[in-house]
């Protein structure tokens, strides 16, 4: 369908016109969602020539298509390559929206997360903070896009290793999802994971075991088996956490280049118990 509304754009507007970046990109979208990543890169930057010829460089439709490569380089793990795409489609939103907008918040999360698996926190948490103040001004405190960026600046103060602080943003971030969303929603399993880690540094093991199974229990993702295989092993539950830990590897090995850094903090930790892996 995609490829028969370009085959059209071309023949109504011709091959080089901003129709035919429109459907471009649209097929791009359709081919990244299908997994031919390479297919869904060249079309992007396809359309992106055409939109900067026709439009400008500096035109919201350049600053969307810069957004979605740096999706397609992010899911590739070319981590680099993502930062510059969207460092440009902020610059570009930037120019564009004089107060807070909805576009520049989603920007400087983009941003804040590829810096974030970069291992530059420092850079994450100081874009995730304004991206605070915008969602604040826009949609309240109690709004769950509100409780995304608390959770997400909590994550960074974790990685800095100022505790006291995760501490304090992963309750409000917890705090703010359960008003919205009531005590059940999967939502919550995002803080409550992030708290089990903070609990099992500062040496509290049954927080930190009650909230990562309350978590696992909300959304059974690898992070989150994790998260309780580490709460489980310091319990002295050691064969539960070992079963656990192994899962969540297949998944992470499953899940390719988004999974690379959260894998690689599995293995050393499962290296440390004397536990061999192989990749």
């Amino acid at each position: 369908l995609y490829q028969r509304a370009l085959a059209i754009a071309e023949r109504a507007y011709g091959p080089e016109s901003v129709q035919v970046a429109g459907a471009l990109n649209n097929c791009a979208y359709f081919e990244e969602h299908s997994g031919a990543r390479d297919e869904a890169l060249r079309l992007y930057e396809r359309s992106l020539e055409l939109k900067e010829r026709a439009l400008g460089p500096d035109d919201p439709s350049v600053a969307a298509t810069y957004g979605n490569l740096g999706v397609v380089y992010t899911r590739g793990g070319e981590l680099a390559r993502a930062v510059k795409a969207f460092e440009r489609a902020l610059a570009i939103i930037d120019t564009q929206h004089k107060r807070p907008d909805r576009d520049v918040a989603n920007a400087l999360h983009n941003l804040a997360a590829a810096r974030g698996r970069l291992g530059e926190h420092g850079e994450a948490l100081r874009l995730y903070e304004r991206a605070l103040e915008v969602r604040e001004t826009l949609y309240g405190a109690g709004h769950i896009e509100v409780a995304v960026t608390q959770r997400n600046i909590g994550v960074c103060h974790l990685e800095l290793g100022a505790l006291a602080e995760a501490r304090r943003w992963l309750e409000r971030a917890l705090m703010t999802y359960e008003l919205a969303l009531g005590p059940d929603h999967e939502y919550l399993a995002g803080p409550l994971v992030a708290l089990a880690r903070v609990a099992e540094r500062e040496g509290d093991i049954g927080e930190a075991l009650a909230s990562a199974r309350r978590g696992y229990a909300l959304r059974p993702t690898d992070a989150a088996a994790f998260a309780l295989a580490r709460a489980l092993w310091s319990s002295g539950q050691e064969q539960e956490a070992r079963e656990l830990a192994a899962k969540a590897r297949v998944g992470l090995v499953a899940e390719g280049p988004p999974g690379a850094r959260e894998l690689a903090a599995l293995d050393e930790w499962l290296a440390a118990r004397d536990e061999p892996r192989s990749r």
